[in-house]
């Protein structure tokens, strides 16, 4: 889950540089399934994983999410699997932290 807001140039820059190559990379691109959310946004319904009905504002805030750019990964119950990377303090190393991230959590998911 990459949660984002329209304004942020940082989420722009993350998206463009890191996590749409991520998404169509050999190592990764059938690995994993991104999904945007648009935390400020009250008027974006959508299905949660729960089945309910709720907005993208909602959502975020069910995650706990502050800042963004903020990448959660979970499993499809939504339950999630690694500690998020939160902002996009150090663009060295984003790509690092995203793919250790879904590393982690692709640990997760085998073990069960």
């Amino acid at each position: 889950l990459v949660f984002t807001r329209p304004d942020c140039p940082y989420c722009a820059r993350a998206k463009r540089d890191y996590l749409e190559p991520l998404s169509v990379s050999d190592d990764y691109g059938a690995k994993v399934v991104m999904r945007e959310i648009d935390t400020p946004n009250e008027r974006i319904a959508l299905r949660g994983f729960d089945g309910v009905m709720t907005t993208h504002r909602e959502f975020a805030r069910k995650y706990g999410v502050r800042m963004v750019p903020t990448v959660i990964v979970v499993d499809s119950r939504g339950t999630q699997l690694a500690d998020p990377v939160v902002g996009l303090n150090s663009a060295d190393f984003y790509a690092l932290y995203i793919e250790q991230a879904i590393d982690t959590a692709r640990g997760q998911l085998r073990s069960r």
